[in-house]
């Protein structure tokens, strides 16, 4: 009994609560199931412990997200960005296990106060098409990000976008 009262904590709820928030999100956008998951989750879990765990999570909804939408993906097209992926999620799980927790969540936060800086101020004018030169970039840099923090999917949204 006292497994199950355990078990059924605050913590999870807040962890149930959060995921759904964020499963929603990914819903609606497309996108950003990590994001909002990963804005909060540190504080429940602690942050070694919130990336182990969205790793988990995050895997199954790509996976479906995949599944669901395999049919507008194109192998070709996304060959560079897919080998910047693959070489920078070594990167990030070295950055993840190397460094102090304290910089660790400066960079996390770093990185939610720069994604909408960068978007609202320093892009406002730039209507151009982005060069394919910058898939293996945009590709490592998403890469570094998942193996990271969970959270490969800005600089691919950006590069789309």
């Amino acid at each position: 009994m006292e497994s199950i009262t355990s078990f059924l904590s605050v913590e999870f709820f807040l962890i149930l609560g959060l995921l759904l928030v964020s499963g929603l999100v990914q819903g609606f956008l497309g996108f950003a199931f990590s994001l909002v998951a990963m804005s909060l989750m540190p504080s429940i879990l602690g942050f070694r412990d919130a990336i182990t765990f969205m790793v988990l999570m995050n895997l199954t909804v790509m996976i479906l997200a995949f599944y669901w939408t395999k049919g507008g993906f194109s192998w070709k097209e996304a060959k560079t960005m897919v080998v910047g992926g693959a070489i920078g999620v070594p990167i990030g799980v070295y950055i993840m296990v190397a460094f102090d927790e304290r910089i660790l969540v400066f960079l996390l936060g770093l990185l939610f106060v720069m994604m909408p800086v960068n978007h609202f101020f320093l892009n406002r004018n730039r209507k151009k098409e982005a060069s394919r030169n910058w898939e293996l970039p945009v590709g490592l840099m998403s890469g570094t990000l998942a193996g990271g923090f969970n959270m490969g999917g800005p600089p691919v949204v950006a590069y789309v976008y």
